[in-house]
């Protein structure tokens, strides 16, 4: 190269280091006029347009480097930077790849590698790339801070801190490192050191929009240790030094919410609608709370707006509610609250519509509650149906029989007195039972109150209208009337023994007191050689079961997740100790066993209750919804339901001895596998003679799992007795297995149990069954999959075959699992089968963001299994979540595909 071209390149250089672009782009002329060939210029050509943010012709021109010269380097290093700053992570891998085959000593190549991978999500081998840089140059100090951020990614939290407390040792002066050390300090709760980390952040960072997040986060941290104030004054700061900045407003809005300051709350979220007319939380959190200023029509406008941001969702829910459709209270709320979802999507400026659909979205879900027993959930739907309807009796009639319930009775003495008054006014649409109901309803709280005379003047007005003429034609079209009627009938004559008057926490120290602990109880600890280990765990206030938010988080931190990027974690195949409880197998002579029956696919077994002859509930054996999680020690057992309950249902005596097996939810598929079936194996353990058993007690054998499983155990049907038939017995001799484990944990001596009985089934059938499955709940009720056919049809090219377990027998399912390389699917019954796979088999399993839960992730660690979740996308709009699911549980699933063909990858 002649020296005038060398220094016209130089030139063309320095330019562009000084931001020159168009005399850079003057000499670059002159070169190609003097060499139209030179490699060295279409290089710097592509970093003049790069710089230009003209990315197509920035390729183009390195494209044309490369050509000229094959292996030319920095070429391939610059292209490689386009690609990966434009997303298109493949052709960088490439390029990257290229650069360190020619020059492997490049130590800030395998940097900007690593970069890539962080960017596209494989943080793995982001982290690779890291280590093999810091081999290099042991002082990239940039590497340390990557490879921290990639660790904080993966959820290894403290290597990550230690990562960032070595970068501050070796430059103490690093704000950023002070800043994300104090994130990850704060999320775990250490507020005083995340406060240190990030005041010192501010004092080492001299540019003002870093200063503006910083004070943000001082913000999140004092509002975390309750100084709301100074959190404000942190807030408003960061809003100084940044006017614009959308998210100091949003933490702004949140705790004004919190404190419900709701008008505030509301300014502060509309001024993030203004700075990003697109963001959908904003128009979220401003509809929650202009919701609690009475303000609907302007919540319905920001919720109609974000249907309109993200109307996949709904649209799916609301093909779902068609497709499922029924006439029980919670079904009929969900076609309200489609309707309802539908008119605020389509509809115009009036609202009309919308509030009937509402309306009635609210009152089917109260009903709901109150069936399921929920009266203080229901009272919330209730109260918030007479906002958009005041003038309705009937709400207010169903809201004070809720309160009643809750013996609330002086709200519920206000409600049913608006409701008397309500009734007066309307002449023309008098209802006589319903002012029967509320002067009943009136009578029995007068007299709970000891009004004695009060209730008196209402019971007699009661009977007054019951010895009207014609007032028995009047019953049939007035249930809840005559339920309460009953109601008030039994308090009458309800003994009070029918219901527990005390807790016995150990069914052996019940025993022992009655000196029958060594003729029976039989402990069985021994023979399945169960461990208790012990989970540490901060203390919650009040059990919050299967939904405790502490004791959750500790449940998943004792197992070990990698994160994968792109929503996919991988679990850690290592075993995992399973807390357990004691085992053991008791009679009780002439015990009680009260059993909820499922009434229908929501109204399961919510609680089971035994209880002693002399009226001791047996804490141990009796368990409820929501039930405790492992080590909870907040569980208060003289919470139990059955307390709850004004009397329970007609006692059946049941001659000879009745071994109890029935479990909470003991219809779901998942539950009987679980939690009822290993039961049997208790009872075989015991030593007690089957043949001796007069009667098994099982919730249901309606299901043919049900009646497959017990057939193939050698459970005689016409020994078979359904709890869901007799929710309340007595037997001579209540034999009662413990409970296998926790709630939904299958025990490792369970599962071997569980393969010894079945896994047989799997074998010799003569049919080959698919490697590669997707379960689909295409037929399921909740937790659906809502672009399920894009979702098969991105599986298809992979090898995957679609199955519905609900067309197979229990044995074909054991035969299919036995057989499956690769098991995919979302969280549900169907993953049970788990149980009877080959060590090694693939589990993919998809999950909500807002439910993700342990009990397929036990399975798979003891049995070897490759264990993957996927967590989904939900839908943000919490107000209007609310509405289409009551319970996260239920929540439906929407798959991002990227990140499907991201995890089909890595599975292959």
């Amino acid at each position: 190269m002649n020296s005038s071209l060398e220094a016209l390149i130089k030139s063309a250089e320095s330019d562009l280091d000084l931001g020159n672009v168009r005399e850079a782009h003057g000499t670059i002329s002159q070169i190609f006029a003097i060499d139209p060939y030179c490699a060295k210029a279409y290089k710097i050509l592509g970093d003049l347009y790069e710089v230009q943010r003209l990315f197509p012709e920035a390729i183009s021109a390195y494209q044309k480097a490369i050509k000229l010269e094959p292996n030319f380097v920095e070429g391939y290093a610059y292209l490689a930077q386009v690609y990966r700053n434009t997303g298109e992570f493949d052709q960088a891998f490439f390029c990257y790849k290229k650069a360190l085959t020619l020059c492997p000593d490049w130590t800030e190549l395998y940097f900007q590698l690593g970069q890539a991978y962080l960017w596209s999500g494989d943080v793995p081998k982001a982290i690779r790339c890291y280590q093999k840089t810091l081999q290099q140059n042991p002082d990239h100090i940039y590497a340390y801070f990557a490879l921290a951020m990639a660790y904080g990614q993966l959820g290894e939290t403290e290597r990550a801190i230690a990562l960032y407390q070595r970068i501050i040792a070796l430059k103490p002066d690093f704000a950023n490192a002070y800043n994300n050390l104090g994130c990850l300090l704060f999320n775990q709760n250490d507020y005083a050191e995340a406060l240190e980390a990030w005041q010192k952040a501010l004092i080492y960072n001299n540019d003002q929009e870093n200063n503006s997040l910083i004070y943000n986060n001082i913000g999140k941290v004092l509002a975390a240790q309750g100084q709301i104030q100074k959190a404000i004054e942190a807030y408003h700061k960061a809003l100084e030094l940044k006017a614009d900045f959308a998210l100091a407003y949003t933490n702004l809005g949140k705790l004004c919410q919190q404190q419900n300051q709701h008008a505030i709350a509301v300014s502060c979220f509309e001024k993030v609608i203004e700075l990003d007319p697109d963001y959908l939380l904003a128009y979220t959190d401003c509809g929650a709370s202009l919701l609690s200023l009475g303000r609907i029509d302007a919540a319905l406008r920001c919720f109609k707006q974000v249907i309109a941001l993200e109307p996949k969702f709904v649209e799916g829910y609301c093909q779902g509610v068609q497709k499922h459709s029924g006439y029980d209270e919670l079904s009929l709320a969900k076609i309200a609250c489609a309707d309802f979802l539908t008119a605020l999507q389509w509809g115009g400026e009036g609202f009309t519509a919308v509030y009937e659909y509402l309306y009635q979205t609210y009152l089917h879900l109260g009903n709901t509650l109150a069936i399921y027993g929920k009266y203080d959930q229901a009272v919330g739907y209730y109260q918030k149906a007479t906002q958009i309807n005041p003038q309705s009796v009937d709400i207010y009639l169903k809201l004070g029989n809720c309160l009643f319930k809750n013996q609330q009775f002086n709200a519920a003495l206000t409600v049913y007195q608006i409701a008397r008054i309500l009734l007066k006014k309307q002449e023309s649409s008098f209802s006589p039972m319903q002012l029967l109901e509320v002067d009943l309803q009136l009578g029995r709280i007068l007299e709970k109150q000891g009004c004695w005379e009060s209730a008196a003047d209402y019971y007699s007005k009661v009977l007054q209208m019951q010895q009207q003429e014609g007032f028995k034609s009047l019953i049939p079209n007035s249930p809840s009337t005559l339920t309460l009627l009953k109601d008030w009938a039994n308090s009458q004559q309800i003994e009070s023994s029918n219901i527990p008057q005390g807790v016995c926490d150990s069914t052996l120290t019940w025993l022992r007191n009655q000196n029958l602990q060594d003729s029976h109880y039989y402990s069985l600890n021994s023979e399945l050689d169960t461990q208790h280990p012990t989970l540490d765990t901060p203390v919650p206030s009040e059990c919050g079961g299967l939904d405790c938010e502490p004791c959750l988080k500790r449940v998943f931190q004792s197992f070990q997740w990698q994160n994968l990027g792109h929503g996919i974690q991988k679990c850690s195949i290592s075993k995992h100790n399973v807390p357990s409880i004691p085992l053991f197998v008791a009679v009780i002579p002439n015990g009680r066993a009260w059993i909820v029956p499922q009434e229908n696919y929501w109204m399961v077994c919510k609680a089971i209750a035994i209880i002693t002859p002399d009226n001791q509930l047996l804490a141990d054996v009796s368990r409820e919804y929501p039930a405790p999680l492992p080590g909870c020690p907040s569980y208060d057992p003289q919470k139990h339901q059955v307390f709850q309950q004004e009397y329970l249902p007609p006692l059946q005596h049941i001659e000879g001895r009745v071994a109890v097996l029935s479990g909470l939810s003991g219809n779901v598929y998942f539950h009987w596998m679980v939690d009822v079936l290993p039961r049997l194996e208790l009872l075989r353990q015991s030593g007690i003679d089957f043949d001796q058993i007069d009667w098994f007690l099982v919730n249901s054998q309606q299901a043919s799992f049900q009646r497959e499983t017990l057939t193939r155990l050698g459970i005689q049907e016409f020994k078979i007795l359904e709890s869901d038939q007799f929710p309340h017995i007595q037997a001579q001799q209540l034999i009662v297995p413990s409970y296998p484990g926790y709630m939904g944990w299958l025990q490792p001596w369970a599962i071997d149990t569980l393969r010894r009985w079945f896994l047989h089934l799997g074998q010799n059938q003569g049919v080959n069954y698919p490697e590669r499955i997707y379960i689909s709940r295409g037929d399921a009720r909740y937790r659906r999959i809502l672009n399920e056919d894009e979702v098969i049809e991105t599986l298809h090219p992979w090898g995957f075959v679609v199955v519905q377990l609900e067309s197979l027998s229990f044995s074909q399912q054991v035969a299919l699992f036995a057989q499956a390389k690769v098991i995919m699917g979302a969280h549900g019954s169907g993953l049970t089968n788990i149980i009877f796979c080959q060590p090694g088999t693939q589990v993919i399993e998809w999950v909500s963001p807002h439910y993700n839960r342990h009990y397929y992730w036990v399975i798979s660690q003891y049995l070897g299994l490759d264990h993957y979740s996927l967590t989904g996308e939900g839908f943000s709009c919490y107000p209007l979540r609310g509405l289409m699911y009551q319970n996260s549980l239920t929540e439906d699933i929407w798959i991002n595909l990227v990140s499907l063909k991201r995890l089909l990858e890595l599975l292959n």
